[in-house]
């Protein structure tokens, strides 16, 4: 049986598909490195459009009116003594508006970590004041790195801290803050 086959002819066959086939590969690994290198130009342009909407979300939101959360006021001395006297109230036990003034960035923080009462990641903090409309237009350096940087300035008592796997969390821990309200060092621009 062995005798009557035609080796030569058998050799050509699998050649011929087997060249077919590399050839076929070759076309799927080239249309494959297109795709990839397609796929990689999509991803360059949803960034690219995801920080210009970040950017114009921002520059939107510079634009609205600050909220109670953005807002503190401050008072003079002489003007809290003039209200005291004139009012006749217990000094402790009384509180004196002032104009407007932008609270600093970690006065908003610790105020956003105190409603939530839960555990929040800086994404979720940033997220939080762009709702609430605080203005970062002014800064320098990206809003999440000033972010960062305020709720690691925090005092170790204000703030509980947790590492997870997606990274660090933090969550108000339920004492009072040391500085007092309505007060704004000389010569240092609210933030």
């Amino acid at each position: 049986m062995i005798e009557n086959m035609d080796f030569t002819a058998m050799v050509k066959k699998l050649s011929a598909e087997f060249d077919a086939l590399i050839g076929e590969r070759e076309e799927i690994r080239a249309q494959s490195e297109k795709l990839k290198a397609r796929a990689e130009e999509i991803e360059r342009k949803l960034k690219g459009i995801q920080t210009t909407l970040q950017g114009l979300t921002l520059y939107t939101s510079s634009q609205e009116v600050p909220t109670e959360l953005m807002k503190k006021t401050t008072t003079t001395v002489a003007e809290a003594m003039k209200r005291m006297k004139s009012a006749g109230e217990i000094a402790a036990e009384m509180e004196i508006p002032g104009p407007d003034v932008k609270k600093t960035l970690t006065e908003c923080c610790r105020d956003i970590l105190r409603q939530r009462n839960d555990w929040m990641t800086p994404v979720e903090v940033r997220d939080a004041l762009l709702a609430a409309g605080y203005d970062f237009s002014s800064y320098t350096s990206p809003p999440l790195s000033s972010i960062h940087t305020a709720l690691k300035r925090m005092l170790p008592d204000e703030l509980l801290t947790e590492t997870r796997a997606d990274g660090q969390v933090y969550r108000w821990a339920g004492k009072q803050d040391k500085s007092p309200r309505g007060f704004v060092p000389m010569n240092t621009p609210a933030r």
